[in-house]
């Protein structure tokens, strides 16, 4: 099985973006993908990495909160997540890799969750460090059937959220104490959006996740 990773620049994945690879390499052979000829390859299943925020514009807003911004990492998502649509393989949003997931299905992003009321130090650590909290999977979902818990604990670091959903996704979790959304899908579509870092979270529940996902790919 081959799954292609999105990283700012294939010819150099460091710092946090070796934990995509190190999560899957027991499991599936691994792509970075950061150029559009980096498509031409066959592959399985798509996962969309984290990173800095996507450009307000594209949901219809100004760059009022937002931090990181490169228009050509959009680009080449917003391409890549066509291609695998197209191709019907499944989809794994990771943090940003999930908003993009939703603002390409035109929903809107709060640029920072303060911005609703929620504990903006409840999701993001300082010095780049991950915050702990809980997330509550809501039943019915595809989410639900992969992890088979209804409560969890989660890694985060971000400061945007999904704002409202993109057409034809659902919301499948939220954060316990202040409803931050939290995960997003769409099951026919194999599309699955979380906003926590299961790369980089040795737990039961990060396991299930992975194997959950690439199941889909066999089920193709």
């Amino acid at each position: 099985m081959k799954v292609g990773i999105t990283v700012p620049d294939r010819k150099s994945v460091r710092g946090k973006y070796l934990n995509y690879f190190s999560w899957l390499e027991e499991v599936a052979d691994t792509v970075p993908l950061s150029e559009k000829d980096d498509l031409g390859v066959s592959l399985d299943a798509l996962i969309l990495s984290g990173g800095g925020d996507l450009n307000a514009n594209r949901y219809g807003e100004e760059n009022i909160r937002t931090e990181e911004v490169s228009d050509i990492r959009d680009d080449f998502e917003f391409f890549a997540l066509e291609k695998a649509l197209n191709r019907k393989i499944p989809i794994l949003g990771i943090c940003r890799g999930m908003q993009l997931i939703n603002v390409f299905f035109k929903g809107t992003l709060w640029q920072d969750i303060d911005q609703f009321g929620a504990i903006t130090q409840e999701h993001t650590g300082t010095e780049g460090k991950d915050r702990v909290h809980k997330v509550k999977i809501l039943k019915n979902t595809l989410l639900y059937t992969i992890v088979q818990e209804e409560i969890i604990e989660v890694n985060s670091h971000h400061h945007e959220s999904v704002k409202t959903p993109g057409e034809t996704l659902r919301i499948s979790a939220y954060s316990l104490k202040d409803a931050v959304v939290e995960g997003i899908e769409n099951p026919d579509l194999k599309i699955i959006g979380v906003q926590w870092h299961p790369e980089r979270w040795k737990s039961i529940t990060s396991t299930k996740l992975l194997k959950g996902f690439l199941s889909l790919a066999r089920n193709i």
